[in-house]
């Protein structure tokens, strides 16, 4: 197998031009930094937990199916069934207990067939 030629840079910070036969891929946690050490810190990064604590509500031994929120999805065509079923199931994913899905006729069964956690509606 011949070996592709790739720009890469040297300690002197000059481009060269160096055969290379394989490309080695590293997790973070092999170099023994996280993510966030290796890239920096950014706008999503600084204070992460302390958003997310404020956003989601604890749990209470109280709450039933529905106190934490209903998500009406409006779309969907015979074609294209796919965007109302991604949106009502994000919904679901960030905390909300009931997603519905107001289609089209022709639309819903496939819909209904994605996921038995939806409500559809035609």
């Amino acid at each position: 197998m011949q070996s592709a030629a790739w720009p890469i840079s040297n300690s002197d910070n000059k481009s060269t031009k160096t055969p290379v036969d394989r490309i080695s891929i590293r997790s973070f946690a092999s170099t023994g930094m996280s993510s966030t050490e290796a890239t920096g810190p950014t706008t999503w990064t600084e204070g992460r937990e302390e958003a997310i604590r404020k956003c989601v509500l604890p749990l209470s031994f109280e709450s039933h199916k529905g106190s934490s929120g209903r998500v009406g999805v409006l779309g969907g065509s015979p074609k294209y069934t796919g965007a109302p079923y991604y949106a009502a199931m994000a919904s679901l994913h960030v905390g909300s207990d009931l997603a519905y899905v107001f289609c089209a006729q022709e639309a819903a069964l496939a819909i209904k067939c994605y996921s038995p956690e939806l409500m559809v509606a035609p």
